[in-house]
């Protein structure tokens, strides 16, 4: 056993309180547990990409550690269910077909991802290099996903690009939202551990809890026993948080008027 766990009311939820031994945070990380829970068995819902041009973009990069302007690629992502994410492409990719080649696995896999959270990012941002995915900054009300071409390569190789995005778009998504929530943060307070030692840095705990939960939801025979076991005994009370979040956003997807589809693609 992880904990010795006792249960209390707590704000109309019954949180599980315990005292933490060892063992807290059994995995480093999502990715380093590399599971591929979103897999080929999962359709995309992508359907193409439409080009609109070179336009003006004011764009984040860790390369450089900040915000600049640059004249990118410009594309919509479009995804059978009426829902599209628009794309910029840094120009140092030297051409539209480039850009385009290089952005396609990426809007395949997030054809894959979780419809609610798909829903929720605004813009994907590619640049070239290896410097990690990340996520934040806000359009409007919608987040956005900044990538690098090396560490996409690295995920597509490990089969765990899907599950990258998949963690990348609760950022964008969801923290704004639920994050920061008294309930949430009671929850953080109750469990008392962590799942992964990447959850305990600034802002990681629901994205890297969100994919385990989601992946035990979705396709549990993916999710090794010890991985179902520390979510069910060190975090049961953010596991259940999770849940009703994923509840109330699939019942807000189903009553969601449409969104509108672009003009036409060319792939």
């Amino acid at each position: 056993m992880y904990k010795a766990i006792k249960t209390i009311l707590c704000g109309g939820y019954f949180l599980t309180t315990s005292l933490a031994m060892a063992g807290d945070a059994p995995f480093s990380s999502t990715v380093q547990m590399n599971l591929d829970t979103i897999n080929e068995t999962v359709s995309s819902t992508f359907i193409c990409l439409e080009y609109s041009g070179r336009k003006n973009h004011r764009v984040y990069d860790k390369r450089i550690a900040g915000e600049y302007a640059m004249y990118a690629y410009s594309f919509n992502a479009k995804f059978s269910d009426q829902t599209f994410i628009e794309i910029v492409v840094n120009p140092e990719f030297e051409s539209a077909y480039t850009a385009r080649e290089s952005i396609y696995p990426i809007v395949y896999a997030m054809g894959r991802v979780y419809a609610p959270l798909r829903r929720g990012v605004g813009r994907i941002v590619l640049h070239r290099g290896n410097k990690g995915l990340h996520a934040g900054g806000y359009i409007k009300d919608y987040g956005q996903v900044v990538l690098y071409l090396g560490t996409v390569a690295d995920r597509l190789r490990e089969n765990h690009l899907e599950e990258s995005l998949f963690h990348e778009s609760v950022h964008a998504a969801w923290d704004k939202k639920y994050a920061y929530t008294e309930l949430w943060r009671a929850a953080q307070l109750a469990d008392d551990a962590y799942i992964t030692q990447y959850a305990k840095g600034s802002n990681e705990d629901m994205a890297e809890t969100a994919l385990l939960v989601y992946g035990l939801r979705t396709n549990p025979d993916a999710v090794p026993a010890n991985v179902s076991e520390a979510l069910t005994e060190l975090v049961p009370n953010r596991t259940k948080v999770i849940r009703s979040i994923m509840e109330h956003e699939e019942k807000q997807l189903l009553n969601a008027k449409p969104m509108r589809y672009m003009a036409g693609c060319s792939s």
